[in-house]
Parts: structure tokens; sequence; C-alpha cells
């Protein structure tokens, strides 16, 4: 489930004090993701490309990208090979590889809440003011992250 709270540490502005951060943040291995899978997306070669040259040319720690490709193996977005002309490439193309699909393989299920998760609920359900608001706040952020694409991401003429 993505994280809808406050980061445990707020940032300090320049004058020290603690600065609020907002309240949707997606999680290191997600960013980490998204970077890995834009760097195989813009592979000029046919060649897979090695973990080490990604995390080196993005500034990750290498044994951290490990796990960040696991997941996204584990998700059918990446594939990996071995051996001397061995590394990671894409397992779809670009434009079917939706953001909703990289933020679940390092998430898990997208919900505001837990009781907008498949197979949870609440004692207020029935009765509940707010539910059907962030039910509509939820289907909004989930088709967004549907029909947005890791070709977007790549694709410099995009306009956000």
């Amino acid at each position: 489930m993505i994280s809808i709270r406050r980061k445990k540490a707020d940032a300090l502005n320049s004058a020290g004090a603690a600065q609020k951060s907002g309240w949707l943040h997606l999680s290191q291995k997600t960013d980490s993701g998204l970077l890995l899978l834009t760097a195989l997306a813009n592979n000029g070669s046919t060649e897979p490309l090695s973990l080490r040259t990604i995390a080196e040319k993005n500034g990750l720690s290498f044994y951290f990208l490990q796990k960040v490709a696991a997941d996204l193996k584990r998700a059918g977005l990446i594939e990996a090979g071995r051996g001397s002309r061995g590394g990671y490439s894409l397992s779809k193309a670009p434009a079917d590889i939706s953001i909703k699909d990289v933020l679940e393989a390092h998430e898990g299920p997208l919900a505001l809440m837990r009781c907008l998760d498949a197979g949870h609920s609440c004692v207020r359900e029935s009765n509940c003011t707010v539910r059907k608001g962030l039910k509509f706040i939820n289907q909004t952020i989930v088709t967004t992250l549907v029909r947005t694409t890791l070709a977007d991401f790549i694709n410099p003429e995009k306009t956000w």
C-alpha cells in the first residue's frame, strides 16, 4: 500500500525549523525502480545493461538496486541475463509498462486508506461520510497511474 503519512523526520528549512513535507510519499525503492526502468528504456543498444553501470550513473547503491531489480523482475517488468553478455532489459515495450505496474511492484496494492484496499473493510463502512469521496480520489489516482506509462517518462516531447 502506498504510504499516506508524514515522513518520520520532516526536513529542516534554512532556519533549522521543521518543515512539513506533504502527505503522499513513495518509497526509495519506487524512485530507484523508475530510474532503473527509464535507464533500460533509454538504452539505445540491444545489449542488456548492467546494474552496476546504472547504479553508478544514477548515484545509487548497487546492492540496493539489486533488491529493486528483484521486485521488478518478480513483477515481470524486466528480464535478467547471465554471463559476460548478461544484464537487464525491459520485458515489455515502455508503452506497455504503466506507472501503476511499477508502484505495485514495490509498494503492493494502491489505496489511500486501508478500507479502500480490496479485501479490507471498516466497522464504519455502512455509515462512513468520507468513504465515497476517498474512493473517488483513489480511483482517479489509480486511473492516472494506469494511463501514464514508462514511455511518457522517457519522451522528451511530453508536456505534463
